[in-house]
């Protein structure tokens, strides 16, 4: 290093690294303040999101097991009946079988 940078930077560093932490640990407050309050805005439309994902999965679920039992019952009877209502019970529900 240059004889003359030398001490100039010997002399700098501790000063700049001093002004860098005091700027920090004034600004991460409200660093914090903003992602707290980020996660709190957006927390509920997350929840909402995978409550009815999982609502959902859960319906599709139950409309293929029960779609599985009715196949059990011989010809077209489940069909015509049995299909039906539980098509209809989902749409009631808002469902999409």
């Amino acid at each position: 290093m240059n004889k003359l940078l030398a001490p100039i930077l010997a002399l700098l560093v501790p000063v700049l690294a001093k002004a860098v932490t005091d700027a920090i640990e004034a600004m991460l407050p409200k660093i914090i303040a903003t992602i707290s309050d980020s996660i709190e805005t957006w927390m509920p439309q997350i929840i909402k999101a995978v409550v009815t994902a999982v609502a959902q999965s859960a319906g599709q679920i139950s409309v293929n097991t029960a779609d599985k039992v009715t196949d059990i019952i011989p010809g077209n009877l489940d069909d015509h009946i049995v299909d039906n209502l539980v098509q209809d019970i989902f749409g009631r529900l808002g469902w999409k079988p």
